[in-house]
């Protein structure tokens, strides 16, 4: 979890069978063999005299071999259970928006998850790691509320998942930007939600930046929601544990501090402007496109504090574009997407 390279336990202070049991787990985990060879593995340790397998001896061929075989591994796991939400996307059969449902790890459960099990909580709390800006801006939030809080990272990115690269899976992630470069809890990821990029449209993003905002919102109270992200009660079925969470402290509180990405990722999911838009290309300023073949005193590239804009001017601006481009295609997504907006 918080190295791609380094194994999250210390081989040599585990007795050898479970060692080997880790190994195995972290081989199927990787998706390197199979359920059915894990659970064949399993079986020929528990023959081969090794008394820790034999209570997880079954047959390893059957249809349900890998249902079987998760269920066994995340016993007594201390992650959250999955909040299932409706959101907006393509359906590439039908070449047509849909509404389907979408799995995430809300953020705010993965916060106390974290603090609950971390050995060391003032690494969370670290801020070493922030730019003078994030840190200017979790000062300030901690003005607001009175408290120490845990300054949060938001990183959204794509990632090829085929052999040819001509499909990727968009990937929403919490990160711990405070401690030092060098730190592992500086490198730790947590998935938030994942997407297949044939999926997406505009709407998706903005159902997916909805559900997080919810959730950071709650974080930053520090207390479990009492109803879900869209006002709606929660489903006993799919959420009895929330339900009983309900109103609770979380023991600690976040403040969103970063958002990271690449171009593509600010540009289709923050609708800030690229290079083709008709107005201002830049993310701070007013410049456009004409202006930047252009070196004189009345642009940005040499005088950049002339024209200077504010943050929530920026913001402004590339939402009224946004609105206006989609407007053109379907008047009818404006309204909606003004309402779903509401994030930023």
């Amino acid at each position: 979890m918080l190295s791609k390279k380094k194994r999250p336990y210390e081989a040599s202070k585990l007795p050898p069978a479970q060692r080997l049991g880790r190994n195995l787990r972290d081989l199927y985990g990787e998706n390197s063999i199979s359920a059915e060879r894990y659970q064949d593995l399993v079986n020929d340790s528990a023959d081969a005299g090794l008394v820790e397998f034999k209570p997880y001896k079954r047959p390893s061929a059957g249809k349900n071999t890998s249902r079987n075989v998760r269920r066994r591994l995340l016993t007594r796991s201390q992650w959250p259970a999955l909040y299932f939400a409706r959101v907006r996307c393509l359906d590439p059969r039908l070449d047509e928006e849909v509404c389907k449902e979408l799995a995430f790890l809300l953020p705010h459960e993965l916060l106390k998850v974290v603090h609950h099990n971390a050995q060391d909580r003032s690494m969370l709390y670290d801020r070493t790691g922030l730019d003078r800006a994030a840190l200017s801006h979790l000062q300030r939030c901690e003005t607001d509320t009175a408290c120490q809080l845990i300054p949060l990272g938001f990183w959204g990115d794509g990632a090829p998942c085929n052999y040819d690269r001509t499909e990727s899976v968009e990937c929403f992630t919490l990160n711990f930007p405070g401690p030092a470069g060098g730190s592992e809890w500086r490198q730790m990821r947590l998935p938030i939600t994942v997407i297949t990029r044939l999926h997406c449209t505009n709407h998706t993003w903005d159902d997916i930046l909805a559900v997080i905002k919810w959730s950071l919102c709650w974080a930053a109270r520090g207390l479990y929601p009492s109803v879900r992200h869209d006002g709606s009660e929660f489903d006993l079925s799919k959420d009895a544990s929330r339900v009983k969470l309900a109103g609770r402290s979380l023991d600690c509180r976040a403040a969103l501090c970063e958002a990271r990405g690449d171009w593509a990722f600010y540009h289709e999911v923050l609708h800030l402007p690229s290079w083709q838009n008709a107005e201002s290309i830049c993310w701070t300023c007013n410049c456009t496109l004409r202006q930047v073949f252009v070196f004189d005193a009345n642009v940005c590239l040499v005088i950049p504090k002339v024209i200077r804009a504010p943050h929530e001017k920026l913001l402004t601006r590339s939402i009224a574009f946004y609105c206006r481009a989609i407007s053109k295609k379907n008047k009818q997504t404006l309204a909606s997407f003004e309402g779903s907006s509401s994030w930023v």
